[in-house]
C-alpha cells in the first residue's frame, strides 16, 4: 500500500488567492471558465453576486495597483465612464430590470450601458464559446 498516495488524496487543494482567481479570469477563453471563475472570486471575497451595485467596485478593488494588469486599460476606461455626469452616480435606473438576448459587441454594450446606469442586468447568450473580441 502506498501511503504517499493516500495522504495525497486526503490534503484539499490549496484555494488561490483573488489576485490569482482574478489573473486566471483575465486570462480565460471560453463561457464556463469565465463564469467559474467569476463565481470562485465572488465566494472567495464573499461579494453577493445579486448586490448589483457593489460587484464593480469590489471586483476592481480585487486588481487595484497592479501595474501590469492586462485589465488596467479596461478599469480606467469604465471608472472614467462611471464617474459621468449622465449616469446619475448609478442611480437612475437602480430599480430596473434589464434582460439582454445576446452577449455579441452590441448586447455586452447594451448591458454596461444600463449597469452604469444602476440597472441589475442579466444578459443571455445562446453560445458556450466566443472570443475575447466581444
Amino acid at each position: 500500500m502506498d501511503h504517499q498516495s493516500d495522504n495525497a488524496e486526503n490534503v484539499p487543494p490549496t484555494p488561490m488567492t483573488s489576485t490569482k482567481l482574478f489573473e486566471h479570469f483575465v486570462q480565460a477563453n471560453t463561457l464556463k471558465q469565465i463564469q467559474s471563475i467569476f463565481y470562485q472570486i465572488c465566494i472567495t471575497e464573499g461579494i453577493d453576486t445579486t448586490d448589483f451595485s457593489n460587484i464593480y467596485p469590489l471586483l476592481r478593488k480585487i486588481d487595484e495597483g497592479k501595474s501590469n494588469s492586462k485589465a488596467e486599460k479596461l478599469w480606467t476606461f469604465l471608472d472614467k465612464r462611471r464617474n459621468f455626469v449622465e449616469y446619475g452616480r448609478q442611480k437612475i435606473c437602480k430599480d430596473m430590470n434589464v434582460l439582454i438576448i445576446g452577449a455579441g459587441p452590441c448586447g455586452l454594450r447594451a448591458g454596461i450601458e444600463a449597469a452604469l446606469l444602476g440597472a441589475k442586468v442579466i444578459i443571455v447568450e445562446q453560445r458556450d464559446k466566443f472570443s475575447r473580441n466581444n
